[in-house]
């Protein structure tokens, strides 16, 4: 660190001037940017997500990472395999409960909850 200047990393109520940091950018990107998007609603938030990429990779790159929460101690829990073995990326998508949004491709008006 430089004499006089503050660490980024140390939080604003330590450096009042300083602005506030910006929220961390997700750990995850989109490989092909100029895909199609098409609209849908995530949690009655509108969205548009690239079109036939798998629904829990594009929710992962706008964010998303708890898709439901555990039975027992209502942890949060979000994708984990991402190929359809584990179950922890669950959603009810178009009213059908439980789906594996990492093998169901994004479509247009789509409709999907999370948390359930």
């Amino acid at each position: 660190m430089l004499a006089g200047r503050p660490n980024p990393r140390l939080t604003c109520a330590l450096y009042p001037s300083s602005p506030a940091p910006a929220a961390p950018p997700t750990r995850f990107r989109r490989l092909d940017p100029d895909g199609r998007l098409v609209p849908l609603t995530v949690d009655g938030q509108a969205l548009e997500l690239p079109e036939g990429m798998p629904l829990a990779a594009a929710l992962l790159t706008h964010g998303f990472d708890a898709f439901h929460r555990s039975v027992r101690r209502a942890e949060p829990r979000g994708p984990w395999c991402l190929m359809g073995t584990c179950l922890q990326c669950i959603a009810t998508v178009d009213g059908r409960p439980q789906v594996r949004t990492c093998r169901t491709p994004v479509a247009a008006g789509m409709v999907v909850t999370l948390g359930s």
